[in-house]
């Protein structure tokens, strides 16, 4: 699946450090997404998801971007419509994910509000529909998706 870029509104420094986020998830190089985060980043999850709540510092947001990249073979993030304004990025679109545990796979909605300053990540605000994820990770074979997330 071919990474598609925020399109033309959301271009400027910003927007390219979302573009460079969202490149090194689909490559799984949980490396360079920790060097894109500022030391103190704060990036939320719907709390409804079994990782769900609000992560903050780099070595705590690191640990869950491993964990999310352990859990999905695929992430990508496919944009639809983006805008940029003073080192805030909106980004509406389509994610494509395979779940490493039952190898179910779906496209789902998703929005990111996302802060940058200096070249790096400040926060990021993640929308999504979590049912749709919660039945991706349900695996019958266990007792619960949490399972997967309980040492985090």
């Amino acid at each position: 699946m071919a990474i598609q870029t925020p399109p033309a509104d959301a271009t400027g420094a910003a927007g390219r450090v979302v573009q460079d986020l969202y490149a090194a998830l689909a490559r799984r190089d949980a490396a360079t997404v920790t060097d894109l985060l500022a030391d103190d980043v704060t990036w939320a999850v719907p709390d409804t998801l079994p990782a769900g709540g609000a992560y903050h510092g780099r070595d705590a947001v690191g640990a869950y971007v491993t964990r999310l990249l352990e859990t999905w073979r695929q992430v990508t993030f496919e944009p639809e419509r983006s805008i940029e304004d003073r080192g805030r990025v909106a980004v509406s679109g389509q994610s494509h994910v395979t779940c490493a545990l039952t190898g179910r796979r779906d496209r789902i909605p998703f929005a990111h509000v996302v802060e940058v300053d200096g070249g790096k990540v400040v926060t990021l605000d993640e929308y999504t529909d979590t049912m749709r994820i919660a039945a991706l990770l349900h695996d019958d074979r266990r007792s619960s998706a949490h399972a997967i997330w309980a040492d985090l």
